[in-house]
């Protein structure tokens, strides 16, 4: 949202470096995503692993940028539903659950599932894969005969996904950053400043290093070095992926 709402930011590079998660926290986190795109460019610079929540949340980007060897894609959903009576009964621990209407008992870990908690279940399952699908689907222009041969849970290479249009070009932060100028209509430029945003409220945006031999510059970095709140004074790292 500090991205979203700062007009000194023309693009958002996001990296996403995670095995996925929470359903519910990756649509949260999908809808972050799909708002600011309204807004100006996302684009997805995926790490090491960007699977299932972590591609979820990566699926409404303008664009997404895959390493060779990212672990991405795993488009599928699991619930685990343990049954823990015998182990709380070996324990020594009693316990008693009141409950009332239908299904209430769904998520209890002292009884088994009956029949209908196991069909009530297995539809929360495939609605919310269901979802998922469709997130993905609008996201990247997939149809349904598209996406189904290559979701079911699957995993990806990022070369693999490239193949498959799960991802647009292989490359890294640097490459994510030029397509986001791409597609902000800036110039290309690997030097640009970038701002570093991580979550929390109130910091103070970065400054482009010093050049030259500025000496009133130079103050003015060591003055904002000395504040509580600072995210970097640096030159961007501009060397190539190999």
């Amino acid at each position: 949202r500090q991205a979203e709402h700062n007009d000194r930011v023309a693009a958002v590079v996001l990296h996403v470096n995670s095995p996925g998660g929470d359903a519910f926290a990756s649509d949260l986190m999908w809808r972050e995503v799909l708002r600011v795109g309204k807004q100006k460019p996302v684009v997805v610079a995926m790490g090491d692993v960007a699977a299932s929540g972590g591609y979820y949340i990566a699926a409404p980007a303008a664009a997404i940028v895959a390493q060779p060897a990212t672990l991405t894609g795993s488009i599928g959903v699991i619930s685990l539903r343990p049954v823990l009576a015998g182990m709380l009964e070996r324990a020594g621990i009693n316990t008693v659950v009141l409950s009332r209407g239908a299904h209430s008992g769904l998520f209890s870990v002292t009884e088994p599932l009956n029949d209908d908690e196991r069909q009530a279940l297995r539809a929360q399952i495939f609605a919310t894969y269901d979802d998922f699908k469709q997130r993905v689907r609008a996201g990247r222009g997939l149809t349904e005969g598209d996406l189904e041969p290559i979701a079911g849970g699957r995993v990806w290479s990022g070369a693999d996904a490239l193949e498959r249009g799960l991802v647009d070009q292989l490359g890294g932060m640097p490459e994510a950053l030029i397509r986001a100028q791409e597609l902000a209509n800036l110039p290309q430029d690997r030097e640009a400043p970038i701002m570093v945003l991580r979550g929390r409220r109130e910091w103070s945006p970065p400054k482009p290093f010093p050049t030259g031999d500025s000496i009133l510059a130079m103050l003015d970095m060591l003055h904002d070095t000395a504040r509580t709140r600072v995210w970097a004074v640096l030159p961007f790292w501009t060397g190539d992926v190999p």
